[in-house]
Parts: structure tokens; sequence; C-alpha cells
């Protein structure tokens, strides 16, 4: 397949690019890219006769001039469908309005909720387009981690610093990227589906999972709880489940960071 890769800087889009380009033939796209304008979107589709089209490009700020942005790249190409086989929209968990309570929640109540912010009102705004678009799917992501991503998150934290301070300890989802990529290639030949909360079925406080990830590698860190918060950030995950995909699971990609 010919595969073009939007936000092909981000964690997300690397390891997209490396993983996909074995088997296919990838063109990664960059903001450098005008992806705001829809003749160069256009004509870009057709010289290299796209096939497949990954969302991955999003600013994630709060704000109305990135939120646009990000909205105004997703509708350049989802409005050349007809053009190529299925659009793959990387979304984020936060589409289920993250000032509220996230509790395994299933990828249905999407219609349910009208978050307050931008971003969050973009990504559930990105889903529900997904459903009414034939060859569009969206797979939504609460946190996805792997050992390029970005230095701040909770385990190159945990590496860095001699004790791990955690804010905020609540329920929250992450998934690994092998088990992530491993979706997407199944995605790739599968048309029936429209929407996947991308988790796993167990559920676990980052407490829990920062203590996992801590066991696993033999690492000497002491866990220090500043706060602890009611609103979880956790989706339902039997929709996945029942592909029978045999995903890694969450303690292989914390061994395997």
């Amino acid at each position: 397949m010919n595969i073009a890769v939007l936000g092909s800087n981000g964690f997300i889009g690397k390891s997209l690019v490396n993983y996909l380009k074995t088997n296919h033939k990838v063109f990664p796209l960059y903001r450098e890219t005008n992806l705001l304008d829809f003749n160069i979107v256009k004509n870009f589709l057709f010289k290299n006769e796209i096939t497949v089209v990954i969302n991955a490009a999003a600013v994630m700020k709060n704000n109305f001039f990135d939120v646009q942005n990000n909205l105004g790249i997703f509708f350049n190409f989802l409005n050349n469908h007809d053009h190529f086989i299925k659009f793959i929209d990387i979304s984020s968990g936060a589409a289920y309005n993250k000032n509220r309570n996230i509790d395994n929640i299933s990828e249905e109540r999407i219609f349910e909720i009208i978050p307050s912010n931008f971003y969050d009102y973009s990504q559930n705004l990105k889903i529900r387009t997904c459903y009414e678009i034939p060859n569009a799917v969206s797979l939504t992501i609460f946190n996805c981690f792997g050992s390029n991503e970005i230095d701040t998150r909770l385990f190159p934290s945990i590496l860095k610093n001699k004790d791990v301070v955690i804010n905020n300890d609540r329920y929250f989802d992450y998934f690994c990227v092998q088990d992530f990529l491993k979706v997407v290639e199944y995605i790739l030949s599968n048309l029936k589906i429209k929407h996947l909360n991308l988790v796993y079925k167990n559920k676990y406080k980052i407490s829990d999972v920062a203590k996992k990830f801590i066991k696993l590698n033999n690492l000497n860190k002491k866990i220090i709880i500043e706060s602890e918060s009611d609103l979880n950030y956790t989706g339902n995950g039997d929709k996945l489940n029942n592909l029978n995909l045999q995903l890694n699971g969450l303690e292989y990609g914390l061994k395997n960071y």
C-alpha cells in the first residue's frame, strides 16, 4: 500500500513510519508541509496514488488556533476520502471530556458527550465524523507508551529521577506502542471497524503501573503519591478484546520498554 502518515515528527507518527515501511511504501508528512491548503493535499494524494491515510497529527493544546489547525488538516484529507481506501484517525481519550470522570467508558457513549473545552471537543468531533464516512475509522488512545516517547512522561521520569512523584493518582489506561502497531496492521485490512478504544481489560492506578514498571525492570525507586483524583481516565476494551489479536499486553510493554 501507499500510506501517508500525518504527524511523522511525533512519537506515534515516527513509530508508524518505522513499522510500516518494511511492508509498504510510506509517505511521512510533517507540519512544514502546508496541510491546511486543500489543493496541496489533493494534489499530493493524486500524485502519489495514496491508498491509506493515517492521521497522527495533533497539537495537544487547548486553544482555538491549534485546534482549528488540527481540524483543518483532518477535514482536508477526509474530504478526499473517495480517492483512497481507508482513513485512520488517531484520536484521544480526551474526546470523552477529561473534565469529568472517564471510567471504563465504551465507544458508543461518544455520542452522549459534549466536552467543555476546545481540544476535547475537537477530538469528539473527529470521532463522530469518522462514524459518518464509510472508509474512516477512529482509534482512540488514552496513553500510548514506548521507548522513544518524550522525556516528560511517566516512564522516562521514573528512569531519570531518584524518587517517583505522582500527582493526581487515579485509574489511567496505558497501552504499549507494540500493540498499537499490531492494531493498525489489522485495521489496514479490515473495513468493518469504525471506532476502537485502545485499552487493556484490567485497570490500574498510575501508581500501580509505576510499581509494575519498577519491579519488572529491577529499579530501586521510591514512589511518592502527593495527591489523588476522582477523575479517572479509562476506556472499555471489550470491542478490542473481542478481535482476539493476541496483543502483548501491559506487562510486556513495561518490561521491554
